[in-house]
């Protein structure tokens, strides 16, 4: 999505034969108010169809989330997935997720950086998580 030229929201997109899924989205949050997410799926679902998807898969989100009222307001349907874990006698489930406390504070201090620190140190950090 742009506004005078200037990127403010972008999406990958990938398809295969009749599906296509979004694993990724963001919008500059500084736009938010004008309701860019809602014009970039409504482009994106408008898409898909001229295109000849039957289904269009939202991604991933925890239940009750932000993104999952989101996805769901579009008519997304929810679908339990798993995850499988082998894990030594006695460990627990890792607590991989943005409301774990553990990852709370180096969030909020990611999205203080300054954008060419998070270029280069993101691809880095990201190949090392699960």
């Amino acid at each position: 999505m742009r506004l005078n030229d200037k990127p403010i929201g972008a999406a990958f997109l990938i398809g295969f034969q009749k599906k296509l899924e979004i694993p990724w989205a963001s919008t500059i949050k500084k736009y938010n108010s004008l309701g860019i997410n809602m014009l970039m799926y409504w482009e994106i679902l408008k898409y898909a169809i001229e295109n000849g998807y039957q289904v269009f898969d939202f991604g991933r989100s925890s239940l009750n989330s932000g993104t999952y009222r989101f996805k769901k307001q579009w008519g997304a349907k929810p679908l339990q997935l798993y995850w499988h874990y082998w894990l030594k006698d006695g460990e627990e489930l890792p607590k991989l997720n943005t409301s774990n406390k553990k990852y709370k504070f180096a969030i909020n201090v990611w999205k203080q950086l300054p954008i060419f620190i998070t270029n280069w140190a993101g691809p880095k950090i990201v190949k090392n998580l699960p």
